[in-house]
């Protein structure tokens, strides 16, 4: 089988087929995927070592260190960077020859694509994407058992700390698969009864059962051996993957306009007015058709492209606002947000995770430079929660007399006080008081 680039060039065959697509990533690497579990199992027992976990409840802040157990331990919350950085040192060199805490200190592993807070002066952290071969073929590296979510919130930080650095960092709780950054997948026809419920397939529990089905025939018994150091509740492989990734066909596209290339047009300078053409006002979104978050940015990505001179959602390029300044304009399903995401207003008002879930839309006046920073950090996340941060509305002002606080987000890395985005959740209505 040879090698395909999902990012040029489209594919079809059998789910199987799609998982070996990775495989011709690690060929030869499945005694070293057993080693690096087995170093990451020693690092927990280290002194003075800093350990990446995948932000979760409160810890929420890249890049911030928090002290935990007796033996002068931090973990700092993380992306997939550090996950990536080490995952292509394994398959092409082996080993590294020293901690975690070390190698990231001294720069050798990546710490996070971004630090959303300065850093404990520890060495030198980088804070950077990890370029890597997989990445450049289209692939990413799913969890299978989610490093963010999935443990009790009622067990002890101290406790959960071993269970989410295994999972976030460990080689055998991962595989390759074509990323929707710049791919689509598409089920083309399925004899197994494979029905995926995500947008994004590497996320969907019962494609990553197939998924882990496969790794254990892959690396064998061992790795059956080490699934309970993954904790509970966890993943289990599918008895029939087999069947089921054999009997599944799917296509794999290259998305049109990604990359590199469509991000350098959103920042290129804005022609003269004598050249610009008419700014479009980017396509409304009914609440009755609300799209994923996924597809939100694909539509404001287009938009961008196709309408590189407008300033605002609804295709003005300045003056006055408009009485319906404020008119919804793109509706949005946003789910997951929990009791880690309570957000507490400076007026007071509490709000709960869940108030964040539901259908938000962006305002007609939300500025184009805003929705820039959105694209641009969801190209470079792999989880739109670690992008759109609980808030407030009026977080940043006074409060208007009569004006009532609602949930709104914000985005990570930022402040506040981001101009112009304008992401609200207008159907938000407060409990009703017991009498």
């Amino acid at each position: 089988m040879s090698a395909v680039n999902f990012r040029q060039q489209a594919f079809r065959g059998t789910l199987r087929e799609v998982l070996e697509q990775g495989r011709l990533e690690i060929e030869n690497s499945g005694g070293n995927f057993l080693r690096a579990h087995q170093w990451l199992s020693e690092q927990l027992l280290e002194n003075n070592n800093i350990l990446p976990i995948r932000t979760f409840g409160k810890y929420r802040s890249r890049g911030k260190l928090h002290s935990f157990g007796t033996n002068g331990c931090s973990f700092v919350p993380v992306d997939n960077e550090p996950l990536a950085s080490l995952y292509q040192h394994w398959i092409q060199s082996g080993q590294i020859s020293q901690s975690i805490g070390s190698a990231l200190s001294k720069g050798l592993v990546i710490a996070s694509w971004r630090c959303d807070e300065p850093p404990s002066p520890i060495g030198s952290l980088r804070f950077k994407g990890v370029k890597a071969n997989f990445r450049d073929r289209g692939l990413k590296l799913a969890h299978v058992n989610d490093a963010a979510l999935g443990i009790s919130t009622t067990i002890p930080v101290d406790e959960q700390v071993a269970v989410r650095f295994l999972r976030t960092l460990s080689p055998l709780n991962v595989f390759l698969f074509p990323s929707i950054r710049g791919c689509d997948v598409h089920l083309i026809s399925t004899g197994a009864g494979l029905s995926p419920k995500k947008v994004d397939w590497a996320e969907d529990s019962q494609l990553k059962g197939v998924a882990l089905g496969w790794l254990v025939d892959w690396i064998g018994k061992p790795l059956l051996d080490l699934l309970p150091h993954f904790g509970f509740p966890r993943i289990e492989p599918a008895a029939d993957w087999q069947r089921i990734a054999e009997a599944t066909i799917i296509e794999v596209t290259p998305k049109r306009q990604r990359g590199t290339d469509e991000r350098r047009t959103l920042k290129q300078p804005k022609p003269s007015a004598t050249l610009q053409a008419t700014p479009q006002a980017c396509p409304k979104i009914s609440k009755q058709d609300a799209v994923t978050v996924l597809e939100a940015v694909e539509i404001l990505r287009q938009w961008r492209t196709s309408s590189p001179t407008a300033n605002r959602l609804d295709g003005r390029t300045g003056g006055a606002a408009k009485k319906n300044g404020n008119e919804p304009w793109l509706h949005i399903r946003v789910e997951g947000y929990g009791e880690r995401d309570k957000f507490v207003s400076r007026y007071g008002t509490v709000f709960e995770g869940k108030d964040y879930n539901g259908i938000v839309n962006f305002h007609a006046d939300a500025k184009a430079s805003a929705i820039d920073h959105f694209i641009e950090l969801m190209d470079e996340a792999d989880d739109y929660h670690d992008v759109l941060r609980p808030s407030a509305t009026f977080e940043t002002k006074a409060r208007r007399s009569g004006t009532q606080i609602k949930p709104k987000f914000a985005l990570q890395g930022y402040e506040d006080e981001v101009k112009g985005f304008f992401l609200y959740h207008n159907d938000w209505r407060p409990p009703k008081r017991s009498s």
